[in-house]
This record gives structure tokens, sequence and C-alpha cells, in this order.
């Protein structure tokens, strides 16, 4: 994964860059909140790891600005801060940081702090994918139980008006252009109950473009 180290301390920022290139993730490094925030808003890494006190923005000031993006529920964000009493790591938290290591680093600490980023990512992940799946459950339920809606209250009326038209259809008593509209008709009327019969025998909906970006079910034969 692409994981953002921020820290103006060089020596820092390349132990750190140590550590995660470690895991095998790919690193991108800033030197200042501003450049960490743009570094952010052009590749928007699922790991940020930042230190509190840097120039133009403090780390506090790039995580707010974080959480506030669309990416915000992607981010873990690991906080470095030589900063320990009680306030300064409830305003952390209260700004959106996920976890945090206190100054001086211990390496091994540096690791185990990635290594759990890691795995709530890998988490996050695969709930959200579970929550968007059980969505599509929900919604595919939903379209179905409309289809047999509609079949129900469009099946009668159409009936009827197939059965009108079939009758007119063999009459001898219709001018060709009235023959000729007839005929429209129960071709027409023919094809909704098509389509409405398909509705229901939907198994396994395939979105097609509409118009634009707009998409729709294809309910052509297949």
């Amino acid at each position: 994964m692409k994981v953002l180290i921020a820290d103006d301390d060089t020596l820092m920022r390349t132990l750190t860059t140590h550590a995660v290139r470690e895991r095998g993730h790919e690193v991108l490094e800033a030197s200042d909140g501003e450049q960490a925030l743009h570094i952010f808003e052009a590749d928007h890494p699922q790991l940020v790891i930042i230190d509190w006190n840097m120039p133009s923005l403090t780390g506090v000031d790039v995580t707010r600005r974080i959480r506030e993006s669309e990416w915000s529920r992607e981010t873990f964000v690991v906080m470095l801060t030589a900063r320990d009493a009680g306030e300064d790591l409830l305003a952390a938290l209260d700004a959106g940081v996920d976890d945090y290591v206190t100054k001086p680093v211990m390496l091994s600490h540096l690791r185990a702090r990635i290594a759990i980023a890691e795995r709530r990512v890998e988490q996050n992940a695969a709930r959200w994918n579970a929550e968007a799946e059980l969505a599509q459950s929900r919604w595919l339920a939903g379209v179905g139980e409309l289809a047999i809606a509609l079949q129900h209250e469009i099946n009668n009326p159409l009936a009827s008006l197939i059965s009108h038209a079939s009758l007119l259809s063999v009459s001898d008593t219709l001018v060709p252009d009235d023959a000729s509209t007839v005929q429209i008709l129960l071709t027409e009327a023919r094809r909704i109950a098509s389509v409405v019969k398909r509705l229901t025998s939907i198994q396994e909906p395939r979105s097609v473009e509409y118009a634009g970006s707009m998409r729709m079910v294809d309910l052509q034969d297949s």
C-alpha cells in the first residue's frame, strides 16, 4: 500500500521510511505539513505517519484536513509526537488520529505500530466490502419485490388490452388504417408483457449504459 511519511526531522523520516519499506510498502515523503497535504490529496495513501510539530501545518492540522476529505475512511493516521500529556493525546484523537507513537521512537515500537495499522487497513477494507455486498443484496431483493409487484399490477390490465386488441384485429368491420393501428397496439402490448415476464426471471442483473453516465438493467433477450 501507499504510505505517506511526513516529518521535518530528516533522521526520523529516514528511520520511519526504512521501517515501512521493510514491510514492502511504497513510501511517499514530506518534510512539512503543506507538502504532506498536497501529497495526500494527489495520491490518497492508505497509511499516513505524521509528526505533530512541523512547519506550515502541524500534524494535527493535516489530520483534520484528511478527515474532511472524501478519502478519510480509507486512511489510517499514526501520529509521532514527543507530547505525552493526556490533554495532548486527547486533542490528537479528537482531530482524527487512529494511533500514536511517542518520541523518542524505538524501531521495534514503530514496526509494531505499522503492523497494527496494516491489520486495521485490511480489516476495514474487508468490512466495507462486506457492507457493500450486503447493500447490493438488499438492493437486488428490493428489485425482485418491485418486479413481482409490477407484474401483478400490470398483467391483468395488459391481458385485457391484448384480448380486446386481438378481437379487433380479426374483425371485418375495421378500415385498413384502423386495422394497422390495432396491430401496432397488439405488438407493443405483447412486447410489454414480455419485458414484465423477464423482470421476474432475472438471476444475475447486468447493467448497461443508458445515457451519458446513467446506466440501466439490461432486459434484452439473452
